[in-house]
């Protein structure tokens, strides 16, 4: 297995948000805000967006926010049209060592 470490922080990740991203253009700006935005965060969390191999701008809105929201991250993966929802870059999540492996 090969063990990738997704984020910097020490601090301990207990939710993770996967969103794929496949021509949402139009709603990826809303998604991230609606996650940013969020005063009562109460748990540490990180967001990974999945990107598909989108045609669209989705991503260039994705990295306006990189910059500024360091539990950020991107995983970049062929287009796998409806199968999204399983990224196939990531098999196994450790949130208590922030890592992922594949």
């Amino acid at each position: 297995m090969d063990c990738k470490q997704i984020s910097n922080s020490q601090e301990i990740i207990k939710l993770s948000i996967i969103i794929p991203v496949y021509n949402v253009e139009a709603f990826i700006r809303q998604c991230l805000d609606s996650i940013f935005t969020e005063e009562n965060a109460t748990l540490p969390y990180e967001v990974i967006v999945v990107n598909d191999g989108t045609p669209d701008n989705s991503m260039a809105i994705v990295e306006e926010y990189v910059t500024k929201h360091p539990n950020l991250h991107v995983v970049r993966q062929e287009n796998h049209q409806q199968y999204t929802y399983v990224p196939c870059n990531i098999i196994y999540f450790d949130t208590d060592l922030g890592h992922y492996f594949k």
